[in-house]
């Protein structure tokens, strides 16, 4: 017989273009299986006429079919984190050999920030600058590490917050996937107790922050109204880039 799980998931996901450019290089995900385990991804493209929105496409389509081609559950964490590492290199592998195909794809890359969620824990694995967030406590705490220039010289003492929200080079990545032919990336394992989570590009975090994101999650909303509503107030702010938002919350069963 089935065991009746105890608990209820409730997610959404969705991408916008924003208010200023013309095409959407942001893509997202959120699947689950038979099993109870959750793979959350958001990729964004980068390479306007290289195809960034082709490159996230590209790699988000590949992940969420080996998730769904996978049969047989995950006996631990572990094992699922090695095999997210796994298809993620591969993904790798098919964005670089796609863009050493063609001319107009070449130089083609994107961030991918994946959480995959097993029971009570969960790995977090990121490249490039796209964020997973957790909410516990009344606090917003940021699960992944920005791979950005303007990150490393905050992280280094060179730049304190106020002047790194300043700067003009905010988007300049020191990681991409599918730029390189093999790929480094932060992965991390956490316990998971039913928080809400949050991944996203930078379209969401550089038009709305932290203590917005926080106070709309806190409302305690449908996961679609959540994922609605963070989109609506990146595009009041000025919407400047393209905004992708996967959300993810468990309810537990009396």
């Amino acid at each position: 017989r089935i065991m009746k799980q105890k608990y209820q998931n409730d997610f959404a996901y969705k991408v916008d273009v924003g208010k200023v450019r013309i095409a959407n290089q942001d893509q997202a995900n959120v699947l689950t299986n038979s099993y109870g385990d959750v793979l959350m991804l958001v990729a964004d493209g980068m390479g306007g006429h290289n195809k960034g929105d082709y490159a996230s496409k590209l790699t988000i389509d590949f992940l969420s079919e080996e998730f769904k081609k996978r049969k047989k559950g995950f006996i631990s964490i572990f094992v699922a984190k090695l095999w997210l590492q796994y298809i993620v290199g591969r993904a790798n592998k098919l964005v670089f050999n796609t863009g050493e195909k063609s001319v107009q794809c070449k130089g083609m890359g994107t961030t991918l920030v994946a959480l995959f969620i097993h029971k009570n824990s969960m790995v977090v694995l990121n490249i490039g600058d796209s964020r997973a967030y957790l909410y516990h406590n009344d606090k917003l705490e940021q699960l992944s590490e920005d791979e950005s220039y303007v990150e490393y010289l905050k992280r280094s003492g060179q730049l304190s917050e106020k002047e790194a929200a300043k700067r003009k080079d905010k988007n300049v990545l020191l990681n991409a996937l599918g730029i390189y032919p093999s790929i480094s990336f932060n992965s991390r394992l956490l316990t998971y107790h039913n928080e809400p989570l949050l991944l996203c590009s930078d379209g969401l975090f550089n038009n709305l922050k932290e203590e917005a994101i926080k106070n709309i999650i806190k409302e305690n909303l449908a996961a679609k109204e959540v994922v609605n509503e963070l989109i609506n107030m990146a595009n009041k702010n000025g919407g400047s880039d393209n905004i992708a938002v996967c959300y993810f919350t468990r309810k537990q069963h009396d």
